[in-house]
């Protein structure tokens, strides 16, 4: 192996440690850029849907957890009934 080989090596490690990666990641990240150029997206549509699916998520975590300090109700009156069944059904 030759300097310039384990120069490479050493810089490509530094880089990949910048954004909390290893070299035991390359594989990983070489399949989602074979993806992302399989479906022709550019980085920053790609970027904007993962943004999207993390704030769907986190949106997800808060109604759980509404949903758990509201716990159940039973309610006489059928727009409230209607509600609280989709809350519930939101909630399982």
């Amino acid at each position: 192996m030759s300097i310039e080989a384990i120069n490479e090596h050493l810089q490509l490690k530094d880089e990949l440690k910048k954004y909390k990666l290893s070299t035991k990641d390359i594989h990983r990240l070489v399949n989602f850029l074979e993806a992302v150029k399989e479906y022709r997206y550019s980085p920053g549509k790609v970027v904007a849907k993962l943004r999207n699916v993390k704030s769907l998520e986190n949106k997800e975590n808060r109604l759980k957890s509404s949903c758990i300090l509201l716990g159940p109700v039973q309610l006489k009156k059928p727009k409230i009934v209607l509600t609280v069944r989709v809350l519930d059904m939101l909630c399982t």
